[in-house]
């Protein structure tokens, strides 16, 4: 069978479009190839911007605490929102925002946090960790059992290696101070819902789509624990005894031990601060006579010759003494004569050179003041009320917002310095695209400061409000300033990613 001209180009013609359709198949498919690496090759851009703006944050954060002596009032008040890296107008760098925690639970606030003004778990009593929101006896029991040496179940019901090696995957109690919060984890009893609460994107703000999932029970002190325990905790904390110009404080118990004696302060169980360290004694032949003139000729800076004679006469017949609000009971002195010269006085017992754990009692939430034993919600309220106007360059400002004799019962646990800070970073591309978020924790005792601690938790969600995000894909910047605005709404993990 033959075919005529018209049936070829008829098949020709055919043929022709099978192939332009062919043709076309291949070039929408490598089109879309195109486009999907153009878009990863823009994500992967972008992730690369939002971790090098999120590594300026960082560099910011250290600058920040360097050479600072111990003043949080300075630390915490810096700026800590849409600090701008690089020039994003230009399409070149970001911004990034360092999240804390307010004492509204549903409000932003944004700057470096205090890691002194929490409860230091390594040095905690459980007397002091039930105190923390949410907590149940059985909790604070498991985490003293975790990080003491002995193998007794605290109270009876506390968890020591017996329970933890009858679990499905076996492990040893730890007996040693924990290296981070993070690792409560590992404690019996311990779970999200007790770090964090309802606060599934960690950023100490309870947005309305997480109360929505329904609210934490209240502390038996009526503190919401919606946060979980997280924003009050730490394993970090320290004070070295040294005054803010970096010098040796005076041992003042250094003058009750006689010559190159040694004495320890009783304070019982597994109390905070400086109720459980120690203090270098008078050392051999001279010794405490060298530390009475040295005090003496501090004291006398301070008050009159022959007041100071006698606080030092105090000092070497009515010690050890726990605290600085003790000595000024035992020596009869005042908060106004003491306060010139507090922070060059240390009472430490034993060999220790520092006390760690102390809480600075000039920037701690209520949340952590309430677990001072003893206090009542009306002395803590009274705390932060005071310092608002009181002068808190000296500690001895809590005397005069509590009775001495109250405040010398919670003295060992106090500070006003602060050395050791975290930051929760949340650094954004300059179109919002992409975000990195880094927990970091800083050690300023001496300079330059240091990372000590770094974790990326940025899979626990975007943690600032949805507006910003809006604002900068639309390349006017981040928008108006969030800080103390209430949270309208929010976002839970895996919120924003790179698109």
């Amino acid at each position: 069978m033959r075919f005529g001209r018209s049936n070829r180009k008829a098949v020709v013609l055919i043929t022709a479009m099978w192939v332009m359709v062919l043709l076309g198949i291949v070039v929408i498919i490598y089109a879309y190839q195109m486009r999907t690496e153009l878009l990863a090759a823009g994500n992967r851009a972008n992730a690369n911007i939002a971790s090098d703006v999120e590594l300026g944050g960082e560099q910011y954060v250290l600058a920040c605490v360097d050479n600072i002596d111990g003043e949080a009032d300075y630390v915490l008040g810096l700026p800590g929102e849409a600090i701008q890296v690089g020039n994003p107008q230009q399409q070149q760098g970001g911004y990034f925002w360092l999240l804390r925690p307010a004492a509204n639970e549903q409000t932003y606030e944004f700057g470096i946090t205090d890691e002194c003004s929490k409860v230091n778990l390594n040095y905690a009593a459980d007397t002091q960790i039930i105190l923390l929101p949410g907590m149940v006896s059985l909790v604070a029991d498991s985490i003293v059992d975790w990080i003491d040496a002995d193998s007794n179940s605290t109270n009876g019901d506390g968890a020591e290696t017996s329970y933890y090696e009858s679990l499905p995957e076996p492990y040893q109690a730890k007996n040693q101070p924990m290296e981070t919060v993070e690792e409560l984890r590992l404690v019996e009893g311990v779970d999200d819902s007790v770090l964090f609460g309802i606060d599934k994107n960690r950023n100490g703000v309870i947005e309305p789509g997480e109360m929505a999932q329904g609210s934490m029970p209240l502390s038996s002190n009526g503190i919401s624990a919606n946060r979980g325990i997280f924003p009050f905790v730490t394993v970090f904390s320290k004070d070295p005894s040294t005054d803010m110009q970096g010098n040796p404080r005076i041992n003042v118990n250094a003058l009750a031990t006689g010559a190159g004696g040694r004495n320890t302060v009783a304070t019982g169980g597994r109390g905070g601060g400086a109720g459980r360290t120690a203090g270098r004694g008078g050392g051999g032949g001279g010794g405490t006579s060298q530390a009475g003139q040295q005090l003496l000729q501090v004291l006398s800076s301070a008050m009159s010759g022959s007041k100071a004679q006698a606080a030092v006469n105090a000092a070497q017949t009515r010690g050890p003494f726990t605290n600085i609000f003790d000595f000024a009971q035992k020596a009869n002195l005042t908060s106004q004569d003491l306060a010139p010269v507090a922070d060059k006085l240390a009472f430490l017992t034993g060999a220790a050179t520092s006390s760690p754990g102390l809480i600075n009692v000039d920037t701690a939430p209520l949340e952590v003041l309430m677990t001072l034993p003893g206090i009542q919600q009306s002395d803590a309220q009274g705390l932060i009320s005071a310092r608002q106007s009181e002068d808190t360059s000296s500690i001895m400002w809590v005397a005069q917002a509590l009775p001495l004799n109250r405040a010398a019962q919670i003295g060992k646990y106090l500070t006003n310095r602060s050395f050791i800070y975290s930051a929760d970073i949340v650094a954004v591309s300059f179109d919002g695209r992409s975000f990195k978020r880094v927990r970091i924790v800083v050690d300023a005792t001496a300079s330059p400061a240091k990372i000590i601690y770094r974790q990326d938790i940025t899979a626990s969600g975007w943690p600032l409000p949805q507006q910003i995000r809006d604002t900068l894909r639309t390349g006017r910047g981040p928008g108006p300033s969030m800080q103390d605005s209430v949270a309208t709404g929010g976002s839970g993990p895996g919120s924003m990613g790179t698109k």
